[in-house]
């Protein structure tokens, strides 16, 4: 499952592993709040932490969790990378 660290909270996580999903993938993006707005990502910096916490306090209850980066978002260095 992916999800958006905007739109995801403990209500969804919940209905998630109810549902049997046993991997999620954070859609984060960026760690740079600049290049989140340059690319014109809803969700900011502190959305993908609290997300991040949510994801970390499940423990290993048969949940494994990614993250999504993207290369090449617009004013992206290879330092910033």
């Amino acid at each position: 499952m992916e999800v958006d660290p905007g739109t995801f909270d403990a209500a969804k996580l919940a209905a998630f592993l109810a549902a049997g999903v046993n991997r999620i993938s954070l859609g984060v993006q960026s760690f740079n709040q600049t290049l989140l707005s340059a690319a014109g990502r809803a969700h900011n910096l502190t959305d993908v932490y609290r997300a991040l916490s949510l994801l970390r306090s499940v423990g290993n209850q048969s949940l494994n969790f990614s993250l999504d980066l993207i290369s090449g978002l617009p004013y992206q260095t290879l330092e910033g990378w």
